[in-house]
């Protein structure tokens, strides 16, 4: 455990397991006195870890199956070729009191590192791999991943693929709070994200910049949609990103910056009706 020095009783309940656990001298706990960030912790446990397997459980989620560490090591022993097993998990809200699968129905039993970027496919708590980490430094743009999960799952597909255990063995937890419902709509996040794409299409050398510099147009499309009547000039000089971006991007993703163009046209009708009333 690494509790990331959050006002809750976090720490309480896990001294009280350290206290009463019978098997609590296998358990590592760190107490961090300063918050460090969800990233840097992240670092941090899996620095820590010794384990041949790591299993993922972080925030607001949570295990639902009592057996699912057992099921997914006896997986990974079983399927040497995998460095990651995953399953199925509910979506629960909190807000909305509201659930749902995670996905649907999986289409297959193994995965790649194109098909999860073709699709989220693997909740975070559902991940448990191989200990592939304690032989190889993390990369630098994991530290400050805006999608720490799959920045994680792309440097684990470099040794071996991705297997399914078809069961639901978890619960995605939603509140008020939740980066899904705050963080991923922030601007911040938006220019987080793009500086993140560009040093992972750097660091698995073309290996996925379709995908990647797709996510990229995508990330400037949705920056000039946020800006809507505000910093016109920037977001001028954004569309001229897009369309320097890469000279095979301008072909490949022209439907993506005529559709820019249209919104920051539409954005400055906007300003100058605003203007006149």
């Amino acid at each position: 455990f690494s509790n990331d020095s959050y006002n809750d009783k976090t720490d309480v309940i896990i001294q009280n397991i350290l206290k009463n656990h019978p098997r609590a001298h296998i358990i590592k706990y760190f107490n961090q006195h300063k918050n460090l960030g969800m990233m840097p912790n992240s670092i941090f446990v899996l620095e820590k870890s010794q384990g041949v397997y790591i299993a993922a459980c972080e925030g607001d989620d949570f295990w639902t199956d009592k057996l699912k560490l057992q099921k997914q090591v006896d997986f990974l022993k079983k399927n040497k070729q995998c460095s990651l097993c995953f399953h199925n998990a509910t979506i629960y809200d909190e807000v909305t009191n509201q659930s749902k699968m995670f996905v649907q129905e999986y289409q297959k039993k193994f995965y790649t590192g194109t098909d999860i970027l073709e699709k989220w496919l693997i909740p975070s708590a559902s991940m448990m791999f191989v200990n592939v980490l304690k032989e190889k430094k993390l990369p630098h743009f994991f530290a400050t991943a805006m999608h720490g999960d799959l920045a994680l799952q792309l440097i684990l597909f470099e040794y071996g693929n991705f297997g399914l255990i078809d069961e639901n063995m978890c619960t995605y937890r939603i509140n008020e709070s939740s980066a899904t419902r705050t963080l991923f709509y922030k601007l911040e996040y938006k220019y987080a994200h793009i500086a993140q794409l560009k040093e992972m299409k750097t660091y698995f050398k073309g290996k996925y910049n379709r995908y990647f510099d797709q996510s990229i147009i995508d990330q400037y499309r949705n920056i000039i949609r946020h800006y809507k009547t505000t910093y016109l000039i920037r977001q001028f000089l954004i569309l001229l990103k897009m369309m320097t971006f890469e000279i095979s991007a301008i072909k490949k993703y022209h439907k993506e910056i005529w559709e820019s163009f249209k919104i920051f046209i539409h954005n400055i009708l906007d300003r100058t009706k605003g203007r006149t009333t």
